[in-house]
């Protein structure tokens, strides 16, 4: 009872910390306006071997070409990795050992026969390895050192516009997106981890590993004309139509293996170990719209809205793959009125319907 127990809390757990540096640079003249900003975010969590980092980039340019013509260009790029032990994931054969359930019940003082440092050597406690025994506490330390996961975000958004004043009332917007991410997961649980021991009386998968990718790219671009038309000071007419265009394609690929040979590979001798599961997929879709839109005005009290749009979709059977969604809209500024304006606990009234 005089011994020192082991505080596996304490070493498991440390003091977390967070850097960020920021730079931006923005500026411009009559014509032109850009802003560059990049940043860095790198976090250490509070569980040992527990990270997360994180590198973004923008670039923004908008130029006047000419009195018709103006064009514009905004780029993003970020790129994160996360790593290290899931705490809540439970070992395998037991439902409820997760990380925090080893830190408070691994056994914390050695017998009078072990050695000092025999709990901190071993995973698993051999006076615990009971045949058929399945909720078995686990060195949490070692745990947390041992079990290799990381997942990469890589993404890259792409924008660019293009305005042209073809009459004094008429406006013409062409816009393209693009927008690609990439996702990569991948985990190893060598020997002396919680997954990839293997355990008297309990199936395992021994020492294990996968791999898993997934991509996503959106293509889009739209196309808009705009007329507008002020009559008087009391009626202004707004109408605006075009059509647009998407495209979407995913893929992913994933593979699983257990029961590796040689551990000290890692990742690069799942080869040798023997296939637990994979899976593939592809899928592509497109959308096609045509949209219209008629905003009448009158002295900014009345306000009449009317729109349709068809949509086209790959992703329904071609007999009905259209859809037509039109709809209209009245709205009544009351506050504006002249039989309202004596009442002064009202300052903003509308209805719309």
């Amino acid at each position: 009872k005089n011994v020192q127990g082991i505080n596996w809390q304490d070493m498991l757990l440390r003091n977390g910390s967070t850097q960020i540096h920021n730079i931006s640079l923005s500026g411009g003249s009559n014509g032109t306006k850009y802003l560059v900003s990049g940043s860095i975010f790198n976090q250490a969590g509070t569980i040992i071997n527990t990270q997360y980092k994180r590198y973004q980039g923008r670039a923004v340019l908008d130029q006047i070409i000419n009195n018709k013509l103006s064009a514009g260009i905004n780029l993003n790029y970020s790129y994160d990795v996360s790593s290290g032990i899931i705490p809540s994931v439970s070992q395998a054969g037991s439902a409820t050992s997760s990380l925090f359930s080893s830190a408070w019940g691994y056994r914390p003082v050695a017998g009078p026969l072990e050695s000092k440092d025999y709990l901190q050597k071993n995973l698993l406690d051999s006076a615990l390895n009971i045949p058929g025994y399945s909720d078995y506490m686990v060195n949490p330390v070692q745990a947390a050192e041992n079990e290799g996961r990381d997942i990469y975000n890589t993404i890259f958004i792409a924008n660019a516009y293009l305005n042209y004043k073809i009459a004094k009332n008429i406006l013409l917007t062409i816009r393209g997106g693009l927008d690609k991410r990439l996702n990569e997961s991948t985990y190893f649980y060598n020997s002396k981890s919680r997954l990839g021991i293997t355990r008297p009386g309990i199936f395992a998968a021994g020492v294990q590993g996968g791999v898993a990718y997934s991509q996503y790219n959106l293509l889009s671009n739209d196309n808009v004309i705009t007329y507008t038309k002020d009559f008087n000071k009391n009626n202004h007419l707004e109408i605006m139509g075009g059509f647009s265009m998407e495209q979407i394609h995913t893929n992913s690929f994933g593979l699983k293996v257990q029961n590796i040979p040689n551990e000290e590979e890692g990742l690069s001798g799942i080869d040798e170990g023997i296939p637990l599961s994979n899976s593939a997929r592809i899928s592509s879709s497109s959308l096609v719209s045509s949209f219209g839109r008629v905003n009448y005005n009158f002295k900014s009290k009345y306000l009449f809205t009317a729109t349709f749009r068809a949509d086209g979709s790959s992703k329904f059977a071609p007999q009905n793959r259209w859809g037509y969604f039109p709809s209209g809209a009245f709205a009544w500024k009351m506050s504006d009125e002249k039989f309202m304006k004596h009442i002064s606990f009202i300052t903003d009234a509308k209805l719309r319907i």
